[in-house]
């Protein structure tokens, strides 16, 4: 049978990606919502420095996760889109066997990673007593930390990701999307109402984020049958190495911009928690998941929008880019301003209403957090002009640049002002961020329809 390249849609590039951004973003909010009801289970049943140590392992787990990933669905995207131009089945069978050969090598290299630096920060707590915070159970995150990150090795989901989104395939992004949310609710609940601890909710948070995991592998591998090409990718011979010109630098590069990404995600818990304590990470949590809660599709745009922009180019139309990008940063820039007036007008009070006087300050910090997260959704849709322009490491230079802007924002500011500092943080390093992606953007799509 005939392999299937189509997109099945009849909609315009411009309603496709509202549509599918509407989709993901209301997906996702919900999913924040049924997080929050989550981490209000576990921080009633846990007591602050558990339920910080608990939310501190699963960021843990996830920054060595994204920091190896080779960020595989946008080498599909970028060479995929190519290939399905051109019908050409054996170039696309090649390069997703490519890809899921380096899936297996990053969580391999995740699990290695995160196992060998909790136990440099084992040695220096032990060996600098003084540098540890003083609520840290060094012997919890000893016993725990290596049985978490185990969930790695299911976590091969980059290459599925991409062919999902390669072929418009958004509604299961959606449900994929509300799978671990709704998984982890419901252990929460049945852990609170059996009488379970931390331990119960740790193999909770474990077994929801491995099913989630396999779920995406799944639907990867349906959307590949469905469109007769998982024969010719199970047949195709692909090593790691000889592999299509241009495809290694793109991905390696993919990989760098992608680790750099994951540390505005993840590693400002994992700072808050070894500089501040686990109680403190419990406080930045409930602030974080308020500022995803508003911002979620920030992150979730260039999902969306980069499949068009490389169509532009494989089509040779790179001066329709500007316009979508414009228009995409204008909105996020007018509804991140919306959000901003909420969380200032009602953050604190409905925060330490819900969740106790103990958190109000979550409100504070997400005050500050929500307009840093604003600029995040300016420059967003900037980013996938790069990769689209076969130009990725020009995302590398913008954020990088806005990484080492917040590092030393952080280290400055927590000796300045203290537990604040995460957040001012955040807004110094995006307003950096913003500034530079915007100067490089112009001169990169000059360069491309010239």
């Amino acid at each position: 049978m005939q392999a299937d390249f189509s997109i099945r849609s009849e909609k315009s590039v411009g309603a496709r990606i509202a549509s599918n951004a509407g989709l993901l973003i209301g997906a996702k909010a919900l999913g924040v919502l049924l997080g929050l009801a989550t981490l209000k289970i576990a921080s009633m049943v846990l007591n602050p420095v558990l339920f910080g140590t608990l939310v501190f392992m699963h960021a843990y787990m996830l920054f060595f996760g994204e920091v190896t990933t080779f960020k595989n669905w946008q080498s599909i995207i970028r060479f995929g889109a190519d290939d399905a131009e051109k019908q050409d089945v054996e170039g696309f069978a090649r390069l997703i066997k490519f890809t899921t050969k380096l899936d297996f090598l990053t969580v391999i290299l995740a699990y290695i990673l995160a196992v060998s630096l909790l136990g440099v920060a084992l040695y220096i707590w032990s060996t600098f007593p003084d540098l540890r915070p003083s609520d840290l159970d060094v012997d919890l995150i000893k016993t725990f930390v290596p049985l978490y990150c185990l969930v790695l090795f299911v976590r091969l989901i980059g290459t599925s990701y991409g062919i999902l989104r390669l072929f418009d395939r958004f509604k299961l992004l959606a449900i994929e999307a509300l799978t671990l949310p709704v998984l982890r609710l419901a252990g929460s609940v049945y852990v609170l109402l059996s009488g379970g601890g931390f331990k119960e909710f740790l193999l909770v948070w474990f077994a929801a984020s491995g099913v989630n995991y396999l779920l995406v592998m799944t639907f990867g591998i349906m959307e590949l049958k469905s469109r007769n090409l998982l024969k010719p990718v199970i047949k195709a011979k692909q090593s790691l190495i000889g592999t299509r010109k241009g495809l290694w630098p793109f991905a390696a590069k993919a990989n760098v911009d992608s680790s750099i990404a994951s540390g505005f995600m993840h590693l400002p818990m994992i700072l808050v928690t070894v500089v501040f304590g686990p109680a403190w990470a419990g406080v930045y949590k409930y602030a974080e998941e308020v500022m995803r809660l508003l911002t979620e599709g920030f992150k979730l745009l260039d999902q969306v929008i980069y499949p068009e922009l490389a169509k532009f180019v494989s089509q040779g139309t790179p001066d329709k880019i500007w316009p979508v990008v414009k228009r995409a940063s204008g909105y996020m820039l007018l509804s991140g301003a919306f959000a901003s007036l909420i969380v200032w007008w009602g953050a604190p009070p409905t925060i330490a209403y819900i969740f106790g006087e103990e958190y109000r300050q979550s409100g504070i910090l997400a005050a500050i957090l929500v307009p840093g997260a604003t600029l995040l959704g300016m420059v967003t849709p900037i980013y996938p002009i790069f990769y689209a322009a076969n130009k990725p490491e020009r995302a590398i230079y913008v954020r990088g640049a806005a990484l080492m802007i917040y590092v030393i924002s952080f280290f400055v500011l927590s000796h300045l002002i203290g537990k604040m500092a995460p957040a001012w943080a955040i807004v110094c390093a995006n307003l950096f961020a913003v500034a530079l992606a915007l100067f490089a953007a112009k001169r990169t799509l000059r360069s491309m329809v010239s």
